[in-house]
């Protein structure tokens, strides 16, 4: 077991120092309002999913790599993550030229684990407890290299620290910030940018009802575990329990974490493919849903995360009671039709044709069978699922 460094906090110059560290690799992301009419708080979104892997996630891993010796370069690195962290320091990994390994959540989407291979990443499956062990221990049997920790480390939480300066940048008169909570880097991160420029901005948390292990820390005023964790579709956000390290960094800066029950998140979900035209993953909506509940105040509250689910099939499970892949005959398409309209109404066109185009391209299905498919159900146009959705069966 390889011992961390003591806690500390991240200082305002070296999260700059991040900034003009990482300026070539990721995005200056836009916030934008999600209109929600009155009676609701003023939101704005931190659109991450236009990041080049979708995740803010390049933003920790880019630094973290770009300060790497020659001689862990030459080493090579390695991370644990159920997808966005793995797909972060492959990505920088990859333009670094340094051999990367992720110990892999075996449970995390295929695509997810598809592109960290494609990026060039040696991935070794874990179960979910083992993962979490292994980043409790910071070793693995077999895995050499440097280990950049996907949220306890100081290079990536001031990756990620950047978000909050163009937070502020954008939108100086931000009451809120509300971040998704799976280990902590993120907030943490924002937290320390943005109270460092802006004491007066609240930074809160979000997780879900099934893992919310930081929301009864703080209830409890000491690192908890959360006996009663259930796995869910918001897989990218909440632990098992909040690491103490962790803990020490995050006291200090957020006033404490909103739990979201998964309806909240679904309904969060569809708001945002209503209104923005963004398909988002569970995690990704999950700081959205708490925005919106009004907890973090009327606003403008900032809600960070990831949107863009890296397979769109996820949203499909959900809102369909029998969606499933019927091989080369075709899709469980029909039956998706009236939960599709209940959930996402005429939204449900883009959402439901970029599951079928996901399942393709994820080798899930061939592409002939989606022709099969969208021709079966008289679709015309190959980017509109209009004609499914108007041929009957109600919600």
């Amino acid at each position: 077991m390889t011992a961390p460094p003591a806690v500390r906090p991240i200082g305002l110059d070296e999260i700059r120092a991040a900034r003009e560290r990482i300026r070539g690799t990721v995005v200056r992301t836009p916030l934008v309002r999600l209109e929600l009419g009155p009676g609701f708080p003023d939101v704005r979104l931190k659109l991450e999913n236009l990041q080049p892997i979708n995740a803010y996630k390049l933003r920790g891993a880019a630094n973290a790599v770009a300060m790497l010796s020659d001689e862990e370069r030459r080493r090579g690195v390695w991370t644990i993550s159920a997808g966005n962290a793995g797909q972060g320091v492959a990505y920088a990994a990859r333009q670094a030229g340094v051999p990367c390994t992720v110990v892999a959540i075996e449970t995390a989407p295929q695509a997810k684990l598809d592109r960290m291979r494609a990026l060039g990443a040696r991935l070794v499956p874990v179960s979910y407890t083992e993962a979490w062990q292994t980043l409790e221990k910071r070793a693995y049997p077999g895995v050499e290299g440097t280990f950049i920790h996907p949220f306890d480390d100081d290079n990536f939480i001031a990756g990620h620290a950047t978000m909050g300066l163009e937070i502020l940048e954008d939108e100086p008169d931000v009451a809120a910030v509300v971040a998704s909570i799976g280990g902590g880097g993120l907030i943490t991160g924002v937290g320390s940018a943005v109270k460092a420029l802006a004491p007066r901005v609240k930074i809160w948390g979000a997780e879900p009802e099934t893992a919310a292990p930081t929301a009864l820390s703080f209830e409890k005023g000491s690192p908890q575990s959360f006996p009663q964790w259930q796995a869910s579709f918001v897989d990218g956000a909440g632990g098992q329990s909040v690491f103490p390290r962790m803990w020490d960094r995050m006291r200090p800066l957020v006033e404490g974490a909103i739990v979201v029950t998964l309806e909240e998140t679904k309904e969060a979900m569809r708001l945002l493919a209503e209104k923005t035209r963004v398909i988002a993953e569970g995690a990704g909506a999950l700081a959205v849903a708490a925005a919106i509940s009004g907890k973090a105040g009327p606003g403008p509250v900032v809600a960070v995360s990831d949107y863009m689910s890296a397979v769109p099939l996820q949203i499909a499970h959900w809102v369909s009671q029998d969606y499933r892949v019927l091989g080369t005959d075709g899709f469980g398409f029909a039956d998706t039709r009236p939960a599709a309209r209940r959930y996402f109404h005429v939204d449900a066109e883009s959402v439901v044709v970029q599951a079928l185009q996901a399942l393709a391209d994820a080798g899930q299905v061939d592409r002939a069978s989606v022709a099969k498919a969208l021709a079966q159900y008289r679709i015309d146009d190959p980017t509109s699922v209009r004609g499914v959705l108007q041929e009957g069966g109600d919600a």
